[in-house]
């Protein structure tokens, strides 16, 4: 079972990389390092289907090629992904006690989207 989850690791590292290179934004590549790592570290072995992982390693591919759908979704993803990592730097600098759940449910919707596009495709975005 841990061979197949690292190898899981290593087919989504393979088309995550591609996928962020073909962005054109260096920031891309560590933001999906980090969301492979925590994914995996957050989660035990027996959370991950290999059909789920290999149709996520089949959307990365798309994603990878320029003008698709596939590459939109993604590039917007990891867009709000790395907003995100510096506006929550900045959260405790820049806003009140009052504003921080505010804040913090902002991306909410955004959430419950990618999760139903994930569940409709049987992916892992």
């Amino acid at each position: 079972m841990k061979k197949e989850h690292a190898s899981a690791f290593r087919q989504l590292w393979r088309a995550g990389m591609a996928a962020a290179i073909s962005t054109r934004f260096p920031g891309h590549r560590f933001v999906i390092r980090d969301l492979l790592r925590n994914g995996f570290r957050q989660n035990n072995c027996s959370f991950y289907s290999k059909e789920k992982v290999e149709n996520t390693v089949i959307f990365l591919e798309m994603a990878a090629s320029r003008k698709s759908v596939e590459h939109l979704i993604l590039k917007n993803r990891l867009h709000i992904q790395m907003f995100r990592r510096k506006a929550g730097q900045r959260l405790a600098h820049y806003s009140t006690a009052k504003e921080r759940p505010y804040f913090l449910s902002a991306y909410d919707t955004y959430e419950w989207c990618l999760q139903r596009v994930g569940t409709i495709y049987n992916l892992y975005l």
